[in-house]
């Protein structure tokens, strides 16, 4: 983003002066966050859960665990379906604690789940959308959704509890789930 230059806008026509739509957010700008109390320590900026990264797909989750931190998230937990790349994470990036998943996902935070989990992720699936308090689907998660039946009944029965859920789909996702 640093070396990305110069950054252009093609409307094709959407804005007119009669239909104005005012942004959702900007490409380019560098992230600021409000300063953190000196008081404060990493249970007070919030906790998020990432569970993904099948063997030989790390990188999205990592990813992931990294925009958590630099978005100012006090404490991230990388929970990895492959358990080889534990080790290796934990010395390359030490600022996200790595575990491997279980089955309590209970968490109390934000759960995010999909990110490179490929097949790996559907048997988590049940837990994360029934006992995550927020979470946000993205991915693999979407795609095992959108083929079990079971995994939609669960999103649904979430969905009319008001747990917070955000799905992430890009384009060809969408369309998968949307039938």
């Amino acid at each position: 983003r640093d070396a990305s230059g110069q950054l252009w806008l093609e409307d094709l026509g959407y804005r007119s002066s009669q239909h104005s739509v005012p942004p959702l957010a900007w490409l380019n700008v560098p992230y600021t966050s409000a300063p953190k109390s000196h008081a404060s320590h990493k249970g007070s900026h919030g906790h998020v859960l990432v569970l993904g990264g099948a063997p030989g797909m790390t990188g999205a989750a990592i990813l992931a665990g990294l925009a958590a931190l630099h978005a100012g998230v006090g404490k991230v937990v990388l929970s990895l379906l492959n358990p080889n790349a534990l080790p290796s994470v934990q010395t390359q990036f030490p600022s996200l604690m790595a575990m491997a998943p279980d089955s309590s996902f209970g968490f109390e935070g934000t759960v995010v789940c999909g990110c490179g989990g490929g097949q790996a992720i559907r048997p988590h699936l049940p837990a994360v959308l029934s006992r995550s308090a927020k979470l946000v689907l993205d991915a693999d998660a979407l795609n095992a959704i959108a083929q079990d039946s079971s995994l939609q009944t669960l999103l649904v029965r979430r969905a009319s509890t008001g747990l917070p859920t955000v799905l992430t789909p890009h384009p060809l996702e969408a369309a998968r789930l949307l039938g």
